[in-house]
């Protein structure tokens, strides 16, 4: 069932870093550019997918910025999402594999 709310921006490339602090908190900063309500200061939650090593990463990274004054210093309204396609592709494998080809 789709509501108004229920929509995925494509971001394209973005050339930083994601296994470096720094590129993390660069991505989620221009990723929070396309939270809804930024401009406001009052962000509604969106998902950030990506895959469990990324997640864990975005993750620190909004730890870190918890104690900031505003909810743009904070990144609020950011979720990360594990979507990792391969793990499930392999646990299918595997089920199939187990159960009889």
């Amino acid at each position: 069932m789709s509501t108004d709310f229920d929509f995925q921006v494509h971001l394209g490339v973005i050339p930083e870093n994601e296994n470096s602090k720094d590129g993390m908190h660069r991505i989620l900063k221009h990723v929070h550019t396309k939270v809804p309500g930024h401009d406001e200061g009052n962000p509604l939650d969106t998902f950030k997918g990506g895959d469990l090593l990324t997640e864990e990463r975005a993750k620190s990274c909004l730890e870190n910025q918890r104690d900031g004054t505003t909810a743009n210093d904070r990144l609020d309204g950011i979720i990360p999402t594990i979507e990792d396609f391969h793990t499930l592709a392999n646990f299918y494998q595997v089920s199939v594999n187990y159960n009889g080809n």
